[in-house]
């Protein structure tokens, strides 16, 4: 689930196509996808270090179907982003 646009060479890109890297998804969910991943690319490209993603999904029970194979899609899609500079402020 890293997107094609986050690889650094041609060929990682091309990797990146794989279906081992691929969930799938509704409209619905796919169109905020991008918007999330855009927003994180610019928060990484900002940071001064090292920033881990990591992406995933979440079902429901009794996931709903996409499609006219009617694949189990899930109801999230989730984007961690750790950057160990961060500072936590305590009071």
């Amino acid at each position: 689930m890293a997107p094609a646009g986050d690889m650094a060479t041609e060929e990682s890109m091309a990797q990146s196509f794989s279906l081992a890297n691929m969930v799938p998804q509704s409209e619905v969910i796919n169109g905020k996808s991008s918007n999330i991943e855009k927003a994180t690319r610019k928060y990484v490209m900002r940071a001064a270090g090292n920033v881990f993603v990591i992406t995933g999904s979440t079902f429901e029970p009794n996931p709903h179907r996409i499609g006219s194979n009617k694949v189990w899609g899930p109801q999230h899609l989730i984007k961690l982003v750790y950057y160990p500079l961060t500072k936590v402020l305590t009071q």
